[in-house]
């Protein structure tokens, strides 16, 4: 956040503020706005195209602010900063099957339902 100069970048802070900062997905895929929900798709479209291990897709999605851990037996997209569940990465229009047959089998951290990068 902050700059060499020690002055704070404005661009980091507004990072964290975004229209998936507060929209709980409760029990749908999302309840996200069609806009919002759009948007986000093309914001995260090329991490999950071009990732080539679930250790990559994380680091990705972490760079921009999310984690990806199950909820129930969903692979769910949340804010890392608020810790909102946005959506289902099905909802995203990538299946937990299709990520498997890409990545394989991912690791989750036990009791925390959290995928955890490969060592």
């Amino acid at each position: 956040m902050h700059t060499q100069d020690g002055t704070t970048d404005i661009r980091s802070l507004f990072r964290f503020h975004t229209a998936w900062s507060k929209v709980k997905r409760e029990r749908s895929e999302h309840s996200m706005s069609f806009e919002d929900s759009i948007n986000l798709r093309i914001f995260l479209m090329t991490d999950f195209n071009e990732a080539k291990s679930w250790s990559g897709l994380i680091e990705r999605l972490t760079e921009k602010g999310f984690q990806l851990a199950f909820q129930g037996d969903r692979l769910t997209l949340f804010n890392r900063h608020t810790g909102i569940a946005l959506c289902t990465c099905r909802f995203l229009g990538f299946s937990f099957r299709e990520l498997c047959r890409s990545f394989g089998k991912p690791t989750v951290i036990a009791g925390s339902c959290q995928l955890l990068p490969e060592a």
